[in-house]
């Protein structure tokens, strides 16, 4: 019997320890014996998503420029920069999730980056109508769609 609450002690200790993983049920920074809730993981998720599909875009639209402007009907520069800013931007987001709390300023930066983002490409997307290819066109509204869907989750898990 002894043994089984000093292993019951154990365990409840050793999932409320400060180097408990907090993906894993371990304790925030702020509040010590309170464990990370649901809303920290769901959050955690959705950033990573939005890294992989931000890294992702940035790496074909930066290395792809030469060609995608024909294809979409954008500039290569554009192109370009928005590949640069992409990669940069995704890799912010995994330093963000690797911190043992996401802090709710940084929450904050994301959905309104993600929100202005949105706003930008549909600006894009009406003011370079007449230069823009069918393919364009589709691209620039389908990523402005699928960032708005980030910052909604990213709102509600905030």
């Amino acid at each position: 019997m002894t043994c089984e609450v000093i292993d019951a002690l154990t365990s409840r200790a050793a999932r409320f320890s400060p180097t408990a993983s907090t993906d894993r049920g371990g304790p925030d920074d702020r509040h010590p014996h309170r464990p990370v809730t649901d809303t920290q993981r769901g959050l955690r998720t959705v950033l990573r998503l939005d890294a992989v599909a931000s890294g992702t875009l940035g790496i074909a639209a930066g290395a792809g420029a030469g060609v995608l402007d024909t294809l979409l009907g954008l500039p290569g520069g554009l192109l370009l920069g928005v590949g640069v800013f992409l990669v940069v931007y995704a890799v912010g987001l995994v330093v963000l999730v690797a911190r043992p709390l996401i802090p709710r300023p940084a929450t904050w930066v994301v959905v309104l980056g993600n929100s202005a983002w949105v706003l930008a490409s549909l600006g894009l997307a009406v003011g370079a109508w007449e230069q823009l290819t069918v393919l364009g066109a589709v691209v620039v509204l389908a990523q402005a769609a699928a960032v708005a869907v980030f910052a909604d989750l990213q709102y509600a898990r905030r």
